[in-house]
């Protein structure tokens, strides 16, 4: 890996340190997170399994781009995800 594509994954995990330490960047985040089946249950025992497997996997990937951003907000992420955003009720009741 030469120096211009080093340089270039820095500022691509800097941008999203940035833009998850804000309130808003948080929400945000964690509302796409939510609407990529985040956490949730993808076996319906038909074809919509790989639907819901495809877009959980676009949310496990956006969120292992934060932690790699910065491991500190994967925490931060994960409890505004299951506590703040939900206010504490059952993230896997179905509703999306």
């Amino acid at each position: 890996m030469n120096e211009q594509d080093k340089k270039q994954i820095l500022e691509h995990l800097h941008k999203i340190n940035n833009a998850v330490a804000t309130d808003d960047g948080l929400y945000f985040v964690v509302w796409l997170l939510e609407k990529a089946g985040f956490q949730d249950s993808i076996f319906t025992g038909n074809s919509k399994t790989y639907y819901l497997s495809g877009r959980q996997d676009l949310g496990n990937e956006i969120f292992a781009e934060i932690v790699r951003a910065n491991p500190d907000l994967g925490h931060k992420v994960l409890d505004y995800f299951i506590n703040a955003y939900h206010d504490g009720e059952d993230v896997n009741d179905g509703n999306q």
